[in-house]
């Protein structure tokens, strides 16, 4: 894309965003109305952080539902705590509002926290030991709240800095100054009543191990709680981790996964959670005082079908030094029923490719399987064969007539929780991949997906996914962008469609961010039906940095569309939260109809005050504004204005009201040889095409007597040309300049992308540059020396009255090019591993190196196809 192009592509872009939205969709002929948003925390600290809503639905005495909604956000109260990095925020604490009335009035905020001002340990909050200042109280800070509800009941779990007891620890981070932390601790607290009253938090860790990542789910037969406990404290990762919520962090080894888990009938009678228990194996040893092992789990995610819990994380391999990465491990077990324990002994099954690095696990989980399929769950991960967040593929499988890992389709090794026996299982199926359902990870090593989500109902699954062509171009400079796709599956998982395309960003310097897609909830209500086919997708947008200079995220707005038919149509894309500030963090839940939803979000206002808003939609017709009453194909000016379509009939992202050439996708203007018809010169001989007689002939503008290719020679001076003069048959040699053609070019294509990596990596492009330029030189000195080669080959019957041109020194010299541009490659690649301190950044350094050799080592056995001398006399 030229200069030109990216000023139009932008200018485009950044002021009518939703009109690009807007036209990617099929219009149905009905919308979300949407009320004016509420700000649901008002009175408090104005920091309002992790907004979450649930609705319920249960009956009541004397007949009827009671159909409530549950908001639960953490907000500043206590004095000012500090992170590991030293930045300070007050304390928080966690609160829950309440609307009968489909949010129209809500409830005054119950904190049901309360710790905010209280503190358990002291802490070093300037890393100096005590040496210069005494440590500090490090007050209750309480993290982000998780909440599900199952009929009457609901639960918020959390972890918070607040751990009474005696047992909690601190950590030091020596990468920031030798800070200190305090280790967190795991809360759950329930309502019994659908959110009304609370009941008192109740603390099931207390700070002897750092505990994060936790997740509440009940079913039919109880509630469970899981949670990631790290005897040594999380530790920074790549992404400058703990942070809050422990984004980036990596586990120390002898990391587990824990569990408590109650009954329903339990749960009702006010009995508290037992003590928490293990499920993986990989605490095997005390190291110093603290618990130890070879490997870590982190971020589990738990879900509930019945009695049935499923489980599954990502767990580091144990094997540095020979294969780094991360596994994703799988248990099923009941937490209610002794007699259906965990198969594998707190071990897990090896879903993923052992041989590579798979992360970010997420499942959909259904109580009744799909009557065709019977598809019981929807298990998906990235995966990749980078660390540090490199490129990846979301990978996926089934579980079908259960939930065991018998029962996953693509199937897995029935041993599968041994490294090597997992080599077995049969790869899943790539969702992402350009390359297709049965496409590697390795067959596009460039294009990177993320923030998979899922819908399962019935047989049908919904997936998205966030997607890029080039991750590394995307990450450290804004030509390339992330959008959003979603795909279904119409039969548990054995066959999809084709990805769709959902926000169609244009506009590089933006991207999607925080992905959601909702489908509607059962209902216990006989009035209310659940309709499946509909489903909300949901995104944020920000402004898309550059990864390397470290600068703070900017949100944007936030967009939303709805189906009613399974996916075939979408409705107008709308803003749910826009305006001059940003907004971020946004939840969304709907009627069993899908005809309503309600949204909450975090919104910065003009002070920086950070507040939680709610917005209610409820489904109404749709009539577009009508701003062209005269022009019956416009209901508003767009780009082009009233009367002038808004179209781009050459489809080269350039609307034809501003450019001289719509039917032309390679021009905007005229020029020389008019639109339609290109302004080169094929054959370099001074000539455009459009004016040369024979455009791929440098040595002729006009046919002549023998025609263009051939030279006007009369070898035996009886005044007729040896073209005419003589029976001559001829070789095709097209096939091989192309072939030499394409290589050269797909080598200059892997340098170009190496060189912008290096560009924005090292801050300093005038070497990598002076490479590209170097190497487009010797590209373009290749091609013009293959066009000398005619593309057929004749042989005389009287050689001696033809004239004989050499082309081995052609050929040579087409080899020494392609050797000049792999040359450059290797220079570029050498000053990129030497400017990043990233693993995976020089690890697809490293793949394009091996690549540029291949292609030119390709490009020599390419050229022993063309002969070492051609005569130029045809028939």
């Amino acid at each position: 894309m030229n200069a030109l192009q990216k000023l139009i592509t932008r200018m485009i872009s950044v002021g009518v965003l939703l009109c690009c939205f807007l036209m990617v969709n099929a219009t149905a002929d009905t919308r979300i109305n949407l009320n004016d948003p509420i700000v649901l925390s008002t009175n408090f600290g104005n920091g309002a952080y992790k907004t979450k809503i649930v609705g319920l639905a249960y009956p009541v005495p004397g007949g009827g539902f009671e159909k409530p909604l549950v908001v639960v956000y953490g907000d500043y109260v206590g004095p000012n705590i500090w992170i590991q990095t030293g930045e300070s925020h007050p304390a928080r604490d966690l609160f829950v509002t309440r609307s009968l009335d489909d949010g129209v009035t809500w409830s005054t905020p119950i904190n049901i926290t309360q710790s905010a001002n209280l503190t358990s340990v002291s802490a070093d909050h300037d890393g100096d030991e005590g040496a210069g200042t005494a440590p500090l109280p490090y007050f209750g800070d309480n993290q982000k709240p998780n909440i599900f509800n199952n009929g009457k009941v609901a639960m918020i779990s959390w972890v918070s800095a607040y751990c009474p007891g005696s047992l909690q620890r601190t950590v030091r981070y020596p990468e920031y100054g030798n800070i200190e932390v305090p280790y967190q601790c795991v809360y759950v607290i329930r309502s019994l009543d659908g959110g009304a009253t609370w009941g008192a938090p109740e603390q099931l860790t207390f700070g002897e191990r750092d505990a994060k990542q936790d997740v509440v789910k009940g079913s039919s037969a109880g509630w469970m709680v899981t949670y990631q406990a790290d005897p040594l404290g999380l530790q920074p990762g790549d992404a400058e981790g703990p942070g809050e919520g422990g984004s980036g962090a990596n586990v120390t080894h002898g990391t587990d996964v824990w569990m408590t888990a109650l009954p329903q009938s339990a749960v009702a009678a006010g009995a508290p959670f037992p003590a928490p228990t293990r499920v993986t194996d990989n605490f095997t040893t005390m190291k110093n005082g603290f618990e130890s092992g070879t490997v870590g789990a982190s971020r589990p995610n738990l879900g509930l079908v019945g009695n049935l819990a499923v489980v599954a994380y990502e767990e580091t391999k144990g094997l540095e030094g020979f294969d780094d990465g991360k596994y994703v491990r799988y248990h099923v077990f009941s937490p209610f029923d002794s007699s259906l324990p965990d198969a594998t002994a707190g071990a897990g099954c090896i879903i993923s490719d052992p041989s590579e690095n798979a992360r970010r696990v997420r499942f959909v989980t259904q109580n009744t399987p799909g009557s065709a399929s019977g598809i019981s769950m929807f298990i998906f991960y990235k995966q990749g064969n980078y660390d540090q967040g490199g490129p990846s593929d979301i990978i996926g499988r089934s579980a079908l007539g259960g939930l065991l890992p018998a029962n996953l389709v693509p199937s897995v090794d029935p041993n599968c929780a041994v490294r090597d026996d997992a080599f077995n299982n049969t790869p899943g199926i790539n969702l992402s991949s350009s390359a297709g359902l049965a496409a590697d990870t390795e067959s596009d090593p460039f294009e990177n997906a993320l923030a998979h989500r899922g819908i399962l109902r019935g047989d049908n699954i919904i997936l998205g996914y966030s997607y890029t062509p080039d991750w590394a171009v995307a990450l450290y400079t804004d030509d390339e962008t992330y959008n959003f796709f979603v795909r279904r599956s119409a039969d548990g998982g054995a066959t999809w469609d084709e990805p769709r395309n959902m926000t169609n960003l244009t506009d590089t310097s933006i991207t999607i961010k925080e992905p959601r897609l909702v489908g509607t909830p059962g209902t216990p209500d006989p009035s209310e039906t659940s309709d499946p086919n509909v489903y909300y997708v949901a995104w944020g947008t920000e402004v898309n940095h550059y990864e390397h200079l470290g600068l703070a995220p900017e949100p944007l707005d936030q967009f939303f569309t709805r189906t009613t038919d399974g996916g075939e149509t979408y409705e107008v894309v709308q803003p749910f939260a826009d305006g001059p500030a940003g907004q971020y963090e946004s939840q969304l839940r709907t009627t069993p109809d899908g005809k309503a939803f309600y949204a909450v979000w975090q919104e910065a206002d003009a002070i920086g005050d950070v507040l939680s808003m709610f917005r209610y939609g409820v489904e109404g017709e749709y009539t577009p504004p009508d701003d062209c009453p005269t022009d019956p194909n416009k209901t508003e000016a767009g780009i082009c204005g009233c009367g002038v379509p808004d179209v781009d009939s050459d489809n080269d992202t350039v609307l034809d009201c501003l450019e001289n050439c719509p039917f032309d996708s390679t021009k905007f203007e005229p020029g020389v040889c008019g639109c339609g018809v290109p302004d080169i010169d094929s054959d370099i001989d001074g000539v455009l095409d459009c004016n040369d007689g024979c455009p791929l002939d440098q040595n002729k503008t006009e046919a002549g007597v023998c025609g263009c290719g051939v030279l006007e020679y009369d070898g035996n001076k009886d005044g007729i040309m040896d073209c005419v003069d003589l029976n001559c048959t001829s070789t095709d040699l097209g096939s091989d300049k192309s072939e030499m053609i394409r290589l050269a070019e797909q080598s200059y294509r892997y340098l170009s992308r190496i060189v912008r990596v290096f560009a924005a990596v090292s801050n300093d492009s005038r070497a990598g540059k002076k490479s590209l330029l170097r190497s487009g030189r010797l590209l373009e000195d290749a091609l013009s020396k293959l066009s000398v080669v005619p593309d057929q080959v004749t042989e005389c019957s009287n050689a001696l009255l033809c004239v004989q041109a050499s082309t081995s020194n052609i050929t040579e010299r087409y080899v020494a090019d392609m050797n000049g541009i792999t040359k450059q490659t290797r220079r570029v690649v050498r000053q990129l591993l030497r400017s990043t301190s990233s693993k995976t950044v020089a690890k697809l350094a490293r793949k394009v190196r091996k690549r540029s050799i291949a292609l030119r080592d390709q490009a020599a056995l390419s050229v022993q196809a063309v002969p070492l001398s051609v005569s130029s006399c045809s028939m």
